[in-house]
């Protein structure tokens, strides 16, 4: 990657999550990130965009995988499973068209489901635990970009350093609202709450990374 291209994907995810942060802490910038936030706003509706363009992506590059490289098959199966995982993200966010389309939830369906949605997250036994996906999604990025030296037979798998940021950030703010859902509030905790507010954001930074991961790895695959 070029050295300007470099810093500007390692900054991003610092930046993004400082300026909500900011936005977050006067009343005034509350309500704006509120509104930022809400359903169907402008934060939701890019995760749910940049979750299909990585769906797509992920089902683009496998196939040029069996193509070009028909030893890396389970490279494309991996590849076909993260494309799925993001087209259900995506498709999560917007209910499953829902919210944009206003269909009723089936009665059974909005029964188990804590926001009476057709969404997956929103069933009893996944309500409030939701961070614990994020989590993994970000330390699972770590785990990679740390195994990539080691594996090499495997680099076509593995997320490109100069994302480190960007699943460090992820993991780091799960965590963090992770530690805070599971104390009772008090000194230690109340200052950390205003991560909390954070969960679509990092929902956003997830889908981000999930392009920036896809795109990097295709272009070293182009190299090659």
């Amino acid at each position: 990657l070029d050295a300007r291209v470099r810093a500007t994907i390692l900054a991003a995810p610092v930046a993004i999550t400082m300026i909500c942060l900011g936005l977050c802490m006067p009343t005034e910038g509350r309500r704006f990130y509120d509104w930022l936030t809400s359903e169907n706003k402008p934060v939701e509706m890019l995760t749910f965009v940049l979750a299909l363009v990585a769906a797509v992506m992920g089902v683009n590059f496998a196939i040029e995988l069996w193509r070009r490289r028909p030893r890396e098959r389970l490279a494309g199966v991996f590849y076909i499973v993260f494309a799925l995982g993001m087209f259900v993200i995506g498709m999560e966010e917007i209910a499953w068209g829902q919210s944009l389309l206003g269909f009723q939830t089936p009665q059974a369906w909005a029964e188990m489901n804590a926001q009476h949605e057709t969404t997956l997250h929103n069933l009893s036994s996944f309500q409030g635990h939701n961070d614990i996906l994020r989590f993994v999604f970000g330390a699972g990025g770590l785990v990679g970009i740390a195994l990539a030296p080691l594996l090499p037979r495997w680099r076509l798998l593995w997320p490109h350093r100069a994302l480190v940021l960007w699943f460090l950030t992820i993991a780091a703010c799960s965590a963090v609202q992770l530690y805070v859902d599971a104390l009772p509030n008090g000194p230690l905790v109340r200052p950390l709450e205003k991560l909390g507010r954070l969960a679509e954001v990092i929902e956003l930074l997830i889908s981000i990374a999930a392009v920036l991961y896809l795109w990097i790895n295709r272009r070293q695959l182009a190299r090659a």
